[in-house]
């Protein structure tokens, strides 16, 4: 909440890691969404680091890099899913760098994920992984059984909630 509430200032920029599957986009798209919800005027950029090197690459290709660099770097929140797709993309880290740094520099938050720690990317510039190290990094775990249950229990009684209100009586 404090990304969305306070874009550029608190945790920034905020890098999370984590296995697949354990929702690592879903909480990049709560803090859009949020963020949405609180300044609804906002500028939000979600890409995948795939589709960033494609539309880069494109860019280059048909002479619109000026272009695609505003696309980028107009976001009040950047979020780039799967960043350790740019590994040994010398050209696109190189992009990934200075986009960085032009939104760091002009305090627009930034929000990267990936399925590792910034240090175990290998394949991309020290550089570019230390600007990551920058602000707050974030392991999201596989949760114990405790937290499992307690998770089941609360959608339980949510779902529970729903239920009641549509059909009440049940």
């Amino acid at each position: 909440i404090q990304v969305a509430e306070n874009p550029g200032k608190a945790y920034n920029p905020l890098f999370i890691y984590g296995l697949p599957g354990l929702g690592k986009t879903h909480l990049m798209h709560a803090i859009a969404h949020e963020m949405q919800r609180v300044d609804p005027a906002s500028t939000i950029t979600y890409i995948t680091a795939q589709a960033f090197t494609e539309q880069f690459v494109n860019a280059l290709q048909t002479g619109k890099i000026d272009q695609f660099r505003r696309s980028q770097r107009k976001a009040e929140i950047w979020l780039v899913d799967d960043i350790q797709f740019i590994s040994s993309k010398d050209r696109t880290g190189e992009e990934v760098f200075h986009t960085f740094n032009v939104l760091q520099e002009i305090g627009r938050q930034i929000v990267i994920c990936a399925d590792r720690p910034p240090r175990e990317l290998y394949g991309i510039e020290e550089r570019l992984k230390s600007r990551f190290e920058s602000g707050l990094v974030v392991d999201i775990a596989v949760p114990d059984t405790e937290t499992k249950s307690a998770i089941l229990l609360m959608k339980a009684q949510h779902e529970k909630a729903i239920n009641s209100a549509i059909f009440p009586g049940l």
